[in-house]
């Protein structure tokens, strides 16, 4: 019988040897679709993060695109984050340039307002933290550094303004709000997810979703190769093989990991600016009754908010819709609002870098549109930058809506910087004066300090308006009225009580403390400089006959403060306008004979309204440089230049919704607490 030799063999069921070659095509497939899901995954992370540094540009007040310019976007970044520019070199040096972004990111979170976190978070998750800080709630805090528009002024052209200590301690709370006051329409406009969601909740879900696609990411499992013992009979032995036995593992020798957690600091250290005393202001003493004054500056005073039982808001016909009807109804026209749109756009085009406005606009142009002020007006920045605000402000435009909203807001920012702070009778005060304006500056930059407030409520805004409200109410005259330095002695005249009147109006319908010993008091004065019945005003006294500025002025002030349509010096001043007419070359004049027509109405208002909306429409500048503006010369208003009368200009093509109508519903002397 033959020899039965037994061989072992080991063989492949299946494909055998191909299922190798399957293997190690499905590790390729695999390894190529991981590829694809990064690249894919890295695309859509660059892209949000070059988006959201496009928007940080853009908050900043740089043009978005220049984000994407390689090695002058980084020199940006390093002006945003207020470093020198020799800095960039920094940027080439191996391992001392991750210092350095980490540094500069740091710095930009804090100029928006953010802490160290989310500045690390820039640094590691730029996907991640820069739409945060981009399309989310965040504010640019160094409004000096650039315009909205880009233009640039050298420091030999504009003289560096001194900037304003922190305001008092107690008001500190309500400036820190200033950036989180975002109006529920620009939530809507952007990401509401990076605006609502945490950042740690936001970085997350990032991660969750990342796990949860490379999760999907599957390699093909191998085709199984099982290997049996088979037996085949054969004359050869065939080749001896050794015995060998498979250890069992001692789980003895296994070591276990121990799973160490270290705590995680995530307290945040906040930098608390300790209060900056501030020497009062050296000024006269006023004579006005004021030691019960400050009790009555609470805003919750039931005699100053008669205002609350009204169902339109006080600056509600500045809405767009209400903007609309009020066109409609009281006479402008597409042309007239096309003509306030083209003159917006020219005071952006004249910002300066730190957000301010000047007199001297040809400075910022330069040289491309001319008539620029006397040299007199040349250190009046808080009057040319109320002057140019007041227009946005009046089209309903705000620091926090609208398309010129980064425009309003460093101007705001400029005026709250600019003023000088301090107390005065026990009240802190906010002297906005400069330059040849005196009382006048400060009358106009109040004015749009208190109606930004107004239209909304932006507690940042509150300490400031009030302020420069105080000063107004310590700074007045013997006899009522206001002169150009506070408490003159010689007393007041029209044309300033006019601009501080307006302010205190524009304070008491944004529910500011007006005290009433004060309104009373500008109606002393008002008395005091009439004619003819209250028909008729003077600067400082009576004059025989009508006087058209001072006049218009006083009128405008009387029905403020209480007159009737019906009362007989009203309807005389009316007709004594009407007779004047419209003024081609007076500009503050008509400024303010629209107002006080519009409000009474009627056929003289009809009149008067065609012929100086034509007129402004007609007579704006159309080319070049000066697009959008106006100048004429003669006037109370030529020697400010293009920039003021321009601003008037605006102002009376925007006289149809600057302000409800007084005589609608309700009658004047609800209008401020008497």
């Amino acid at each position: 019988m033959p020899a039965i030799g037994q061989q072992l063999a080991f063989v492949t069921i299946a494909q055998g040897n191909s299922a190798l070659e399957e293997f190690a095509l499905a590790g390729f497939y695999g390894g190529i679709a991981a590829l694809v899901v990064f690249a894919v995954l890295g695309t859509v992370f660059a892209l949000m993060t070059l988006a959201g540094i496009w928007a940080t540009f853009s908050k900043a007040g740089i043009a978005g695109w220049k984000s994407l310019i390689p090695i002058y976007n980084l020199f940006l970044l390093l002006q945003i984050a207020n470093k020198p520019s020799w800095w960039l070199f920094l940027f080439l040096v191996p391992v001392l340039n991750i210092a350095v972004v980490i540094l500069v990111y740091l710095e930009i979170a804090k100029v928006f307002g953010r802490g160290p976190g989310f500045g690390i978070g820039l640094c590691f998750l730029p996907f991640v933290f820069w739409p945060m800080l981009g399309f989310g709630r965040s504010q640019f805090e160094d409004g000096a550094m650039l315009a909205s528009d880009g233009s640039e002024v050298s420091e030999s052209e504009v003289e560096a303004l001194e900037i304003a200590e922190d305001f008092e301690s107690e008001n500190q709370d309500a400036k820190n709000g200033l950036e989180e006051d975002v109006e529920e329409a620009d939530l809507r406009r952007k990401f509401l997810v990076f605006q609502a969601t945490p950042a740690w909740l936001v970085s997350t879900l990032v991660h969750v979703i990342i796990l949860l696609i490379l999760g999907l990411v599957t390699i093909a499992d191998p085709t199984q190769i099982v290997n049996v013992l088979s037996a085949s009979s054969s004359t050869d032995d065939g080749p001896e093989m050794e015995e060998f036995a498979i250890e069992q593992i001692d789980d003895s020798d296994l070591s276990e990991m121990e799973e160490e957690t270290e705590p995680v600091d995530v307290s945040e250290t906040m930098e608390i600016t300790e209060p900056v005393e501030v020497e009062p202001m050296e000024v006269a003493a006023v004579e006005l009754d004021v030691a019960d004054l400050q009790s009555e500056m609470a805003p919750t005073a039931a005699s100053l908010q008669t205002l609350a039982s009204m169902t339109a808001q006080p600056m509600g016909s500045r809405s767009s819709d209400m903007k609309k009807k009020m066109l409609r109804d009281y006479g402008g026209t597409p042309s007239s609002e096309a003509a306030v749109t083209e003159a917006l756009k020219w005071f952006s085009r004249h910002q300066m870098p730190n957000g301010g406005w000047t007199y001297q606009h040809e400075l910022v142009c330069k040289g491309r549109c001319k008539d620029s002020c006397d040299a007199s007006y040349n250190k009046s920045y808080n009057a040319a930058t109320a002057m140019a605000l007041l227009p946005f402000l009046g089209a309903g435009q705000t620091q926090l809506s609208g398309e010129f909203r980064q425009n309003v807001k460093l101007g705001l920012f400029f005026l709250m910087k600019n003023g000088k702070q301090g107390k005065k009778n026990g009240l802190p005060v906010l002297d906005l004066r400069d330059g040849k304006g005196n009382m006048y500056s400060h009358g106009l930059a109040a004015i749009a300090l208190c109606e930004a407030y107004a239209m909304t409520e932006d507690r940042a805004l509150l300490p400031y308006a009030q302020a420069s409200l105080n000063f107004i109410i310590t700074a007045q005259c013997n006899d009522g009225g206001w002169r150009y330095s506070p408490n003159g002695t010689g007393g007041g005249d029209t044309s300033v009580v006019g601009w501080q009147l307006m302010a205190l109006k524009s304070g008491y319908m944004g529910h500011l403390a007006v005290p009433p010993q004060t309104i009373q008091g500008s109606m002393l004065f008002l008395d005091k400089v009439q004619s003819n019945g209250g028909a008729v005003y003077g600067y400082t006294g009576p004059v025989p006959k009508f006087r058209p500025a001072t006049s218009a002025v006083g009128l405008l002030c009387r029905m403020y403060t209480g007159w009737n349509k019906t009362h007989p010096g009203i309807i005389a001043g009316v007709k004594e306008i009407s007779k004047h007419g419209v003024s081609k070359n007076d500009f503050y004049y008509d400024y303010y004979a629209a107002q006080v027509l519009r409000q009474y109405g009627g056929v003289e208002w009809d009149k008067f309204n065609v012929e100086l909306r034509d007129y402004l429409v007609g007579s704006q500048a159309q080319e070049g440089g000066a697009k959008g503006s106006w100048y004429v010369k003669g006037g109370h208003t030529s020697n400010a230049g293009r920039l003021c009368i321009t601003s008037f200009a605006t102002m009376m093509l925007e006289v149809y919704y600057r302000h409800m109508p007084l005589y609608a519903e309700a009658a004047g002397e609800e209008d401020f607490p008497l």
